[in-house]
């Protein structure tokens, strides 16, 4: 199809991305983007072993186990790095601004992501961290949301934090679904056009929790995809503040 965002996935693959995208599986903690020539680290994912080791977003990984990257997709490269727990892994990154290469050497280890969690603060502020707007399934990420929200309310907080650094994105749905806890229904949230040129809109279609509570969006160079269009939304809505570091920059949607 000459386009780098599309792929053909055999059964092997679409088993691990869909345990990937229910948060289990063992490897070093990161999504990755193929570019058309090698494939890079879209999103160290935040508390695993990627991040720990200082991988960043758009390094490229020219090597793994000395076994050379270039021309392989992101589900190919992903396939070599994945491997048991306690085991190592070495990758060769090239890095803008770096002096040659970079080396590292990363241990595996399981990977069991809780997509949503919270936090009270105190003061009549929660944090609620996104790690990915991902689940087992659509309904799974609804009803987990949907949980912490009615364990928010019981903190009563007057200010919400919506942390969504290092969040690679995940469901379209879900963020739609998320965002109908803070904009009015009916809301635009973003605009799709397909290569035909026909446009859609999506909107909110529920009333929320949230609706007046004083908010405030935490984003990184990690947040890809699902979480810029959260982050985007509630700017575009002048909803709340935006604070972090400019996005990965992901303008597209694929659909399995």
């Amino acid at each position: 199809l000459d386009d780098p965002y599309t792929s053909y996935l055999t059964k092997t693959e679409t088993e691990d991305y869909l345990q990937a995208n229910a948060g289990e599986f063992e490897g070093i903690g990161t999504t990755l983007r193929y570019t058309g020539e090698y494939t890079e680290i879209e999103t160290p994912i935040e508390g695993y072993p990627a991040q720990a080791a200082g991988l960043r977003p758009g390094d490229v990984i020219v090597e793994v186990n000395g076994e050379d990257m270039k021309g392989q997709t992101a589900y190919e490269v992903a396939d070599v790095i994945k491997g048991p727990a306690g085991t190592e892994v070495n990758l060769k990154i090239a890095r803008d601004g770096a002096n040659g290469f970079l080396d590292f050497t990363i241990s595996r280890q399981k990977i069991d992501l809780d997509s949503i969690t919270y936090e009270n603060m105190g003061d009549g502020t929660v944090r609620i961290k996104i790690s990915q707007f991902t689940e087992d399934s659509l309904q799974a990420f609804y009803d987990q949301w949907d949980r912490i929200v009615q364990q928010v309310k019981v903190a009563d907080p007057e200010k919400v934090i919506v942390d969504v650094r290092n969040n690679p994105g995940g469901y379209v749905d879900g963020v739609i679904y998320v965002l109908g806890e803070f904009l009015p229904k009916g809301t635009l949230v973003m605009s799709e056009r397909d290569k035909t040129g026909n446009i859609t809109e999506r909107k909110t279609n529920r009333d929320g929790e949230f609706q007046e509570h004083k908010l405030v969006v935490l984003i990184n160079e990690g947040s890809a995809s699902a979480s810029e269009i959260f982050a985007g939304a509630i700017q575009d809505n002048n909803r709340g503040e935006v604070i972090g570091m400019p996005t990965v920059g992901k303008g597209v949607e694929q659909r399995i």
